[in-house]
């Protein structure tokens, strides 16, 4: 099949092709053609009753033939084409092959060889007339038709020599300017590198346009003349192999596979989405007129030729490179859409529906710039929720995004493309044409494509950028949900162990996001930026909503922030850099497959939207999983929508003051702390509360909320403990009894109620104004970092405001606070310069789990310190906020509250530093296995037998220990078990010790627990490992008291020793290895004290209270008071006595100061505070 006719070239254009056009030369438009009919390449076939006409796409190989056709007015003959139907006014013709087609002229050899060059022509005298000379040149460039005016229209062609092999060499260049509608017929076969020969043209002189006179950029050398083509037959074109193009300018040239077109929504095409070589490749058209035959030939399917493209130096997540095209640039198909497709007759599906007619060569007004617009159309790609879309919305998040690079980024290539379109915006002249072609300049680089300048971007930035990366909320959070997941299946392929209210929590940053949902690298330092409505923030803090159609997660701003006007219509554009998220355990369930389940707000149950929290089910193991988004700045999409800065409030308490002074209850008085750890226990609904999140708050100086906060401003050891309450309606309750039973199979649907009670303790702190909380405190934090991690480490630490009204004081003095989830208000600080934690265990992700127990004597293990796990800390370090002290002073304050019977000197909360104390002695010891559950003593199980005691087993003792009955810290516990048959996870050796400590002003006696012991004793890890593991053999426990001697066991067992028979000399270690473990480690503990020297330490105590049925032991003293007169007679009578109870002391922390004798100091610092309390 066959189809005859001819080709019309039509350019008659309409005041639509130009946004320049005076509107008063245009009054009357009803003269014009239809925009889609006036200007294009059409078939129009011969055949009488073929009323049809053709808009005709064709490969670069037949352009040539189509534009001679079109001068000549010729019958040309189509056998190989693809008629695309579906077109409102005319079908799509995709000629593949043409048979046959007239020329207008055959030249003949000669007149090639006879033609003169531009050299040539340069030196012979010009003629304002026509020439008669022939010239030779090679086209380095074409502009497309510009249609300023459309009546007049034209285009510019930059020639050079022929003989020019050298593309830099363009002093013999020369710009041709063709004409007249019946000239321009010959524009769509003039491609860059071919090689034409001019006559009948006619040189014209030319002034340089004011534009091109600028300084500091490198200009084409443009001659003083140029030629005017204005007649069809003026052109011609060599025929045969095409030579390969080198552009003048060294600028890129790319080939390839079209996958996508986007549109504007005037319908001009705005990006052009090539696929190179496997990656995808965008160029930017919206400054480059089109012919409506190129507008329809670019589908998906296309292969094309783009010449003489600008690098944009920035990229989007789906395009790896961005170029621009500009009045110097071409594009051209090299094989259509259909060639591909069998079908003769192919519908245009999706075309040109829903847009505005395309504007043949529109000369548009230049009102953005390519960065703006490929922003734009970043944002367009972005599925937002449906109240959201349009293109209105996506214009001013652009405007929002651009402000925010504006006026917080500091990314100075980001900053440039922000600045050309505002100076682009600023200044909307009228777009000019020449400058546009003619001056380009080359900045040659390393990257793999030449960065070159051009009139459109002259300050164009060196350094290849991202465009800023916009998500929207549900994205986040199901990315955030993601990473929590194969953080937790990390965990348990590693052969991590998961308990029952084992609590992580995660500080995911711009890089995780960016990883995970395999998008292109952002800039270096630049946030994520979201879409959503800001709502509920919290007076006193940084803490509020964001939220969209489909989700509300809590969020936290870096800085005092507040709304003008808080509705659901203010749409906000918020920069995030750091996403939190928290994992709880929940229990090991019998669960069905891998599941999800999305629990809503907690206080929207019934909403549609998802909530911050997450029921997921990994290992066997059921977690819940919470989300919270940090953002850096936040602006308004609109006027309407105005973040305005809050007011700060004064936070006039702290730890140490409110611990140590009685302090007023005041209703709307705070005190502030830094987070140090959480506990999360299994609580029960009573009145319909959950009391079981404990958080446990430490010193810091601030007295206001800052952004930024140094390590040393906060003291891990000066702490105090919050009990925080949630309310629990019994529909919230139903509705997570109904998702925990999701995960249970038939046989399990009796889940425990302890299982229940932490996922709503979980979900109601999570979709809180305090869900910061899920940060992790700075113990937690401190545990993650590495100690060969860089020495600044920055990290986000929840900072609380808690109200002084909520503060509880016990009878025995103990400070406790009790408050509401609602009543916290929490921020989230920057803290730097964080020092990795000193712990004994590997430093991983994990390590940051929260069993959620911290008992009394356990040390703060993330300070520095030396000699090991239990070694004594570096000097000063951590002791902000704690107060000197000496043993006299703690003694008058004993007696104050004894006259006074009350603790409020005493202040049992409150950590003190001694300086320069001495211990004395240890007047008690014991070590025992404990549980950490029901604190109680384990005991020998029902059906074991009694421990050996005999001689021979004793000397003898070989047995390994048993697989079972091991604690989670790796220790066997040998036939014991706890008498409330808790898990042996919870078994745990604790160690117990007395003594007497003196530091020159007084005595007291020193108790010590856990770890504080050991660090007291300085003992070594042998020694201990030891003991213990003696203490895993017997429920009484290995005790070591002073005024008692060893047992006769002991000492029978070492007699023993003398009369066993032995080879050779026996050692001390090989006496150890024939003992029975509880009889070595009774011997290792006597031997430890026997040896045990007095050591000068800065010890940190806390006062033990006073006992409420304390005892005065009364005696009575004769005193005798001597007369005044010499006639008097002395006075005898009797005084009471009292001897004071003891001063207890439980130990803290210490820090060894060797070779320092403080003594005297403490005496000097004893009188100042006496003379202070006298003042």
């Amino acid at each position: 099949m066959s189809l005859v006719g001819r080709i019309e070239c039509r350019l008659d254009l309409g005041p639509e092709s130009s946004d320049f056009t005076k509107k008063r030369k245009f009054r009357d438009t009803s003269g014009f053609p239809k925009p889609s009919n006036a200007a294009g390449m059409f078939f129009v076939p011969s055949v009488s009753n073929n009323t049809a006409e053709y808009l005709v796409v064709v490969p670069e190989s037949k352009l040539k033939l189509i534009c001679d056709a079109a001068r000549s007015k010729s019958e040309i003959r189509l056998t190989k084409f693809k008629i695309i139907e579906s077109l409102s006014d005319f079908s799509l013709l995709e000629v593949e092959e043409i048979d046959w087609a007239v020329q207008n002229e055959k030249l003949s050899n000669s007149m090639w060889e006879n033609a003169l060059s531009l050299k040539e022509l340069k030196c012979k005298e010009a003629s304002p007339d026509y020439s008669e000379s022939a010239v030779v040149v090679r086209v380095d460039a074409i502009s497309p038709i510009i249609a300023v005016v459309p009546s007049d229209p034209f285009c510019f062609v930059e020639v050079g020599e022929d003989a020019v092999e050298d593309c830099q060499k363009t002093c013999n260049s020369c710009i041709i300017v063709i004409k007249g509608k019946s000239a321009l017929a010959c524009h769509g076969g003039i491609l860059p590198g071919d090689l034409l020969l001019l006559k009948d043209f006619r040189i014209q002189k030319w002034t340089l346009p004011d534009s091109l006179n600028t300084k500091g950029y490198i200009h084409l050398p443009v001659p003083n003349r140029v030629l005017v083509i204005t007649k069809p037959c003026s052109i011609a074109w060599k025929s045969g192999k095409k030579t390969k193009y080198a552009a003048p300018l060294c600028l890129p040239t790319i080939q390839g596979s079209v996958v996508g077109v986007r549109y504007t929504e005037e319908g001009i095409i705005q990006t052009l989405l090539l696929k190179v070589r496997g990656s995808i490749i965008g160029i930017m058209m919206t400054h480059l007129p089109i012919s409506i035959n190129l507008y329809y030939g670019l589908r998906k399917g296309a292969f094309v030729q783009a010449l003489n493209l600008h690098d944009l130096t920035f990229r989007t997540d789906t395009c790896s490179r961005m170029f621009g095209a500009c009045l110097r640039s071409s594009v051209i198909i090299l094989r259509p859409a259909s060639a591909a497709i069998k079908n003769e007759c192919i519908p245009l599906k999706n075309m040109n529906k829903s847009r505005p007619k395309p504007i043949p060569w529109r000369y548009s007004r230049l009102r953005r710039s390519y960065f703006h617009q490929a922003l734009l159309d970043h944002i367009e790609t972005v599925k937002f929720p449906v109240s959201y879309s349009g293109v209105a919305f996506a214009q001013q998040v652009c405007y929002s995004l651009m402000d925010l690079i504006r006026r917080y980024s500091h990314n100075s290539a980001l900053k440039k493309l922000v600045e050309v379109d505002d100076n682009l915006a600023a200044n909307r002249k009228r777009r000019d044409q020449f400058a546009e072609f003619l001056e380009h300049g080359a900045e040659f680089s390393d990257c793999s494509f030449p960065k070159v300048g051009c009139h459109l971007n002259k300050t164009i930035p060196e350094a290849l950028v991202a465009l800023p990366k916009l998500m929207t909320l549900s994205d986040v959070r199901t990315t955030m949900l993601s990473l929590v997941k194969e953080k937790i299946i990390e965990w348990l392929d590693n052969g991590g162990k998961i308990f029952q209210g084992a609590v992580c929590s995660f500080q995911f940053n711009r890089e995780d996001i960016d990883k995970h949902a395999a998008i292109s690298p952002h800039c270096k330092d630049e946030p994520l930026h979201i879409v959503g409505n800001p709502s509920r923030f919290d007076k006193f803090s940084r803490a509020f909503f964001l939220g969209d159609d489909f989700c509300l997660l809590p969020a936290t701003a870096k800085k005092e922030i507040k709304m003008s006007s808080e509705g659901s219509d203010s749409l906000f554009v918020c920069s995030s850099k750091y996403f939190i998220a928290s994992s709880i355990c929940l229990g090991k369930k019998d669960i069905n497959e891998s599941s999800e389940i999305n629990l809503p707000p907690w206080t929207q149950i019934e909403s549609s939207r998802n909530g911050s929290c997450a029921l997921m089910n990994k290992g066997g193991y059921l977690f819940l999983a919470s989300l919270h988004i940090h953002c850096e700045n936040i602006v308004g999409i609109d006027k309407s929508s105005t973040i305005v800065d809050g007011e700060k409030h004064r936070i006039p308490y702290n730890v140490q003051r409110v611990l140590s002074l009685p302090i007023p209850i005041h209703e709307r008085a705070f005190f502030s702390g830094i987070l140090c750890h959480q506990r999360l226990k299994v609580a029960r609904i009573r009145e319909g509360r959950i009391q079981g999140y404990r958080l446990a708050l430490c010193h810091c100086t601030p007295d206001l909320i800052p952004p930024v906060m140094e390590s040393s401003e906060l003291s891990p050891l000066q702490s105090l403990d919050i009990d925080a309450s949630i309310s629990v309606p019994p529909i919230k309750k139903a509705h997570m009894v109904k998702c925990i039973e999701h995960f249970s199979t038939r046989a399990c649907k009796a889940f425990m109620d302890d299982e229940l009670h932490l996922a709503l303790s979980c979900w109601g702190l999570a979709d809180s104004t305090a869900s910061a909380v899920a940060a992790g405190g700075y113990d937690e934090i401190r545990k993650t970092i590495n100690e060969s991690s860089k020495s600044n480490i920055q990290r986000l630490i929840p900072f609380l405001l808690v109200p002084v009204s909520s503060m509880a004081a016990g009878s025995n003095g103990f400070i406790r606070f009790k408050c509401d989830v609602d009543d916290l208000s929490v921020s989230l600080v920057e803290v730097t310069d964080i020092p990795a934690a000193h712990i004994d265990d590997s430093a991983s992700l994990i390590s940051a789990i929260s069993i959620g127990k911290h008992f009394q004597g356990t040390l703060c293990r993330t300070l520095a310190r030396r000699g090991g796990p239990y070694g004594e800390l570096h000097c000063n370090q951590g002791f902000r906020g704690i107060q000197d002290t000496t043993l006299g002073m703690l003694n008058e304050k004993l007696c104050a509250d004894i006259r006074t019977l009350s603790q409020t000197n005493l202040a049992p909360c409150l950590v003190r530093i001694i300086r320069g104390a001495t211990l004395l002695t240890v007047s008690y010891c014991k070590v025992q296995v404990e549980c950490t559950r029901c604190f109680t003593p384990y005991v020998k199980r029902l059906n074991c037998e009694s421990c050996p005691c005999s001689t021979t087993e004793n000397l003898r003792w070989n047995k390994k220990d048993p697989e079972n009955n091991v604690s989670s810290t790796g220790k066997s516990f040998h036939d014991m078990q706890c008498p409330n048959l808790c898990p042996s996870d919870f078994g745990e050796v604790k160690w117990e010790c007395s003594g007497i400590l003196d530091d020159g002003t007084g005595q007291g006696k020193l108790y010590s627990e856990r770890q504080a012991t050991l660090l007291m004793l300085g003992m070594s890890q042998s020694t201990q490992t030891l003991i213990e593991e003696g203490a895993c053999h017997t429920d009484t426990g290995i005790i070591y008291q002073k005024a008692m001697p060893p047992s006769s066991y002991l000492q029978k067992s070492l007699k023993e020793l003398q009369r066993f028979p032995s080879h050779g000399e026996m050692t001390e270690n090989g006496i150890l290895k024939l003992l029975a473990p509880t009889t070595r480690a009774s011997y290792l503990l006597y031997r430890h004290f026997s040896n045990l020297h007095a050591t000068t330490r800065d010890y940190l105590v806390r006062c033990k209270p006073i006992s409420s049925d304390i005892y005065l032991n009364q005696t009575y003293v004769e005193k005798s008071i001597p007369a005044l007169k010499a006639t008097q007679q002395a006075v005898q009578n009797e005084a009471s006595s009292y001897s004071l109870p003891p001063l207890k002391l439980s130990l803290v922390d210490c820090v060894m100061w060797p070779g320092s004798d403080r003594l005297g100091n403490n005496f000097k610092l004893q009188k100042n505070c006496k003379q202070t309390m006298q003042c």
